[in-house]
C-alpha cells in the first residue's frame, strides 16, 4: 500500500516479498515476479525501490491462464 492509496481509501493489493540467498529480493503479485534492482530514494520513513517489472496485482489482472503457464517438463525416456 502506498501513502497516496491509504489517504484516498483505495483497496489494498497483496504482494509476496521474499529473499533469495540474502542478497536478492523478489516481489510476486501472483501475475508477475520482479526483483528489486536498486534503491531510488531512502529517507526515513520513505523508501522507493526500482523493480525489474511492472507489478500487476492479481486483484486487477487475475491469475495467469493455464494456457500460458509453463508446461511441466516431461521425461523423454521410453516407457
Amino acid at each position: 500500500m502506498t501513502l497516496a492509496s491509504e489517504d484516498m481509501g483505495a483497496p489494498s493489493f497483496l504482494l509476496n516479498i521474499s529473499s533469495i540467498n540474502g542478497s536478492m529480493v523478489v516481489i510476486s503479485t501472483g501475475v508477475v515476479e520482479a526483483v528489486i534492482t536498486r534503491t531510488m530514494f531512502d529517507h526515513y520513513p520513505v523508501v522507493i525501490y526500482a523493480v525489474s517489472m511492472v507489478l500487476l496485482p492479481t486483484e486487477l489482472f487475475g491469475t495467469i491462464p493455464d494456457e500460458y503457464a509453463i508446461p511441466p517438463q516431461q521425461d523423454d525416456a521410453p516407457p
